[in-house]
């Protein structure tokens, strides 16, 4: 790290000790010596850039508009008692803002806002502690924040949250982490239906969620803009696009949160429904200005794995659950960390959850939030995708884990049915109450028979069912069963299924949602795999194994192969043509004990009958394949 101190002419004056930083900086020119225990930068510049730290017990002031630039590193105040910063400009940015103080506060003297992260050990004052600076500022400084670590609650106010709104017209699951009423919403967006929002008239866009209500009644709308957020709850919101009543656009747009993050204890009350698997679901929201891990907030509740935000942008802009599961399988979007001002998610798994109490520790300022979910390794999964009609579906994930079950546990992840009017749905029914899952979750041993796969549409017409990769998928044959056809595909030799759905067949959804059709007549649930006849890995066996390839014959295209190994060490795989001349290696170097794959591109090969061959640990395995045309 490296501090650069830049001036004109008469640049940096100190007053006291010189301000402590990471490393000594060159002096300044025309620098004046000590000046009344204050950091002051009289003309010219003041850089801490690349990563840099200024660290100071001592006030902080700039008298020219581009004066100080924190803008690429990080300001810390230590002193013991009140601290003025103020710059000549009505907005100082600055990256990272460390209050490490003993006593006394930061005392502001313009608008600041912080692109990164503000560490809270201390109070900023935005009102002004002197009277020279009670003469300037009237009371109305802003503090701007894009992640805040630490307690918060002796941050003086008030500070504003800003998130940004990018995507078209939908619906948003809010939250908000600072504490405000819903009339902050009036400034950013179009509201309308309830008192004090822009048009008290018409359907209300802003709704609470109570999940003890009956079936389709559950969405409450909020009757009263002067009320306030409640910390750790979650709200549904519908951004217009255009303004209904300007015909001005309404988004692209910023929505500014604005008060203190919630101090002491944040807790929200949990129910859990037996009627249906949705009463299960608690709309609950991030109450910090900061990320929160969900594997710290799903362990020291009673939630299941996983939870789910709504995604105004897939679904071909008309929008579809994400969802994320604590096994470290992430499907659609959604990651780890839940960001601020989001609203999630979470099903309870106990009959009696009573309370959520929220930790601050959860918080993970340094962590990305939402929309950066990948599958972790070394979980077994099969992941399956469903598009068509201009439809994509939220794609459902088999795990096989050590923790799964054949019916429920706490990995499975019940479907959420989407919010907009038009959608497709690929769901796991789960065996014995037939909930319909984007995660079902099957231990690795034994190997399960079978996987019900339902599909639901709001559009008749020619869909396809797809796996984008079966890297780590169970080993051995994968095969799906078409109830409808009798039609049967190999997932290892096919890249996809395309079959049709008719719009004439009969809604499967209560009339009050909207109507849906499904894949066949006879029952919801009619599109099926047929037998994963190898559901996890297995033991190593006691001799090498070569299974023979698949497809054989082949006509084009690749062949998987798959053997076994019964110790740890050197394999080789080889190919070898009708008069024994090698034409291809397909794997050679150390391995695992256990069963392994590997995918032969035969697209070179000719006509012909080809030897395979097995070498590992002095011995040798072989079959045959035969490649047509």
């Amino acid at each position: 790290m490296r501090l650069f101190l830049l001036a004109a002419s008469a640049a940096l004056c100190l007053a006291g000790p010189a301000a402590a930083q990471e490393r000594p900086a060159p002096a300044a020119p025309g620098a004046r010596g000590l000046l009344n225990g204050t950091v002051h930068v009289a003309a010219g510049v003041l850089v801490v850039s690349n990563d840099a730290r200024l660290i100071t017990p001592y006030n902080l002031t700039a008298d020219s508009a581009d004066g100080l630039s924190v803008e690429d590193g990080e300001l810390v105040f230590t002193g013991g008692a009140d601290q003025l910063f103020t710059t000549d400009t009505s907005r100082q940015f600055v990256r990272d803002l460390t209050l490490a103080k003993t006593a006394g506060a930061v005392v502001l003297g313009m608008d600041l806002a912080v692109t990164g992260v503000l560490t809270a050990g201390g109070t900023i004052d935005p009102a002004g502690n002197t009277a020279a600076l009670a003469a300037t500022v009237s009371g109305g400084v802003l503090t701007r924040l894009a992640a805040l670590r630490g307690d918060g609650s002796a941050l003086g106010g008030p500070l504003v949250y800003e998130r940004p709104h990018v995507d078209g017209q939908g619906w948003r699951m809010l939250a908000a982490p600072l504490t405000d009423t819903f009339a902050a919403l009036n400034d950013d967006f179009h509201t309308q239906g309830a008192v004090g929002a822009d048009y008290p008239f018409g359907g209300p866009n802003l709704f609470a969620y109570d999940p003890t209500l009956a079936f389709g009644s559950r969405y409450v709308p909020v009757p009263d803009y002067a009320g306030s957020f409640a910390a750790g709850r979650g709200y549904f919101f519908y951004a217009y696009g255009t303004d209904p009543g300007t015909g001005l656009p309404a988004l692209p747009t910023t929505w500014d949160v604005e008060g203190l993050e919630p101090g002491g204890t944040v807790s929200a009350p949990l129910t859990y429904g037996t009627g249906d698997a949705e009463a299960a679901w608690n709309l609950l929201g991030n109450p910090y200005a900061a990320p929160i891990d969900w594997h710290a907030a799903q362990a020291a509740g009673t939630f299941q794995a996983a939870y789910a935000v709504w995604d105004p942008a897939a679904n071909g802009g008309l929008g579809n659950y994400a969802f994320y599961n604590a096994a470290g399988v992430a499907t659609g979007r959604a990651g780890r960390y839940i960001p601020q001002a989001q609203g999630f998610w979470a099903a309870t798994s106990a009959s009696s959850p009573s309370l959520l109490v929220y930790d601050r520790a959860w918080k993970e300022v340094d962590s990305l939030g939402v929309y950066v979910g990948r599958p972790a390794d070394g979980v077994v999964q099969l992941r399956l995708r469903l598009q068509g009609e201009g439809l994509e579906a939220t794609e459902p994930v088999a795990m096989f884990i050590a923790q799964g079950a054949v019916g429920y546990d706490l990995f499975d992840g019940t479907w959420i049915r989407p919010l907009s009017t038009d959608y497709a749905a690929l769901f796991f029914v789960r065996n014995g109450d037939g909930a319909r899952l984007i995660f079902e979750a099957r231990p690795t041993e034994p190997v399960p028979p079978s996987l019900a796969l339902a599909v639901e549409t709001t559009r008749g017409g020619t869909y396809t069912l797809s796996w984008p990769t079966l890297d780590l998928a169970p080993p051995g044959p994968i095969t799906l069963l078409d109830a409808v056809t009798g039609e049967t595909v190999d997932l290892r030799t096919t890249p996809s299924y395309t079959f049709t759905v008719e719009a004439t067949e009969a809604p499967l959804a209560p009339g009050a949602l909207p109507p849906v059709v499904g894949r066949g007549t006879a029952a919801p649930h009619n599109v099926t795999f047929g037998t994963l006849t190898a559901g996890a890995p297995t033991a190593p066996p006691t001799a090498l194994v070569l299974e023979a390839p698949a497809p054989n014959p082949l006509r084009g295209g690749a062949v998987r192969l798959r053997y076994g190994l019964p110790a740890s060490g050197a394999a080789r795989v080889a190919v070898y043509d009708a008069l024994g001349r090698e034409v291809a290696v397909v794997q050679t170097g150390a391995q695992a004990a256990g069963w392994h794959e590997a995918t032969l591109d035969a697209g070179q090969l000719a006509p012909g009958v080809y030897v395979i061959r097995l070498e590992a640990g002095g011995a040798v395995e072989i079959t045959r394949l035969t490649v047509a045309r």
